[in-house]
Formats: structure tokens, sequence, C-alpha cells
């Protein structure tokens, strides 16, 4: 479904074009924490087989 956005105003434009920058970020934010995250738990088992789960990434997106 496309979206309409004819006749919203350039102001609240400007402000959805903001939130869905600071969503990008913060998405990626958490997919860096949850890999840093995993490799710490790894490390801690004795798994030095620190590559990231692909599954926690595509989870986040």
């Amino acid at each position: 479904m496309k979206k309409n956005f004819d006749r919203v105003p350039p102001r609240e434009m400007r402000w959805l074009k903001q939130r869905e920058e600071e969503n990008g970020k913060l998405k990626k934010l958490v997919v860096d924490l949850s890999i840093d995250k995993e490799m710490r738990q790894g490390l801690s088992c004795r798994n030095y087989d620190a590559r990231p789960n692909r599954e926690v990434v595509n989870k986040i997106w």
C-alpha cells in the first residue's frame, strides 16, 4: 500500500523524517549492543567463535 503524503504539512514531514532517522540510528545501536552481548557471552563460556548470530540481527530488522 502506497502512503499518500501529498496533504501533510512541511513541518510535519520534517518531524516525520527526523523520527525515521532517529529510529534507524536506534535500530543500529540495538544491533551493535546485541552483537556485543552475544560476543561477551560466548567468551565467558570459553566459546571463542565470536561471530555474531545472524538470527539476532534479523529479528531486530
